[in-house]
């Protein structure tokens, strides 16, 4: 994966994997990861960082409304 990303270019992905834990079928399990290269310029970090509190503020209420 590392191999495909761009040292100057900063991402993220979430990964989410469902999986029978304690003999319970499809429990969900998230991954989030986040990239930033050694040569993404400074102000595109601080973009990334601001584009990934957004993400993980909208999965977290959509996952929340999804459990009511």
């Amino acid at each position: 994966l590392r191999d495909s990303l761009k040292d100057d270019e900063a991402a993220f992905v979430l990964l989410t994997l469902r999986l029978t834990l304690q003999e319970i079928p499809d429990q969900a399990r998230f991954i989030f990861m986040q990239w930033k290269g050694p040569a993404c310029k400074p102000m595109a970090k601080v973009q990334a960082n601001q584009k990934f509190q957004e993400a993980l503020t909208l999965l977290s209420v959509s996952f929340l409304l999804s459990t009511i």
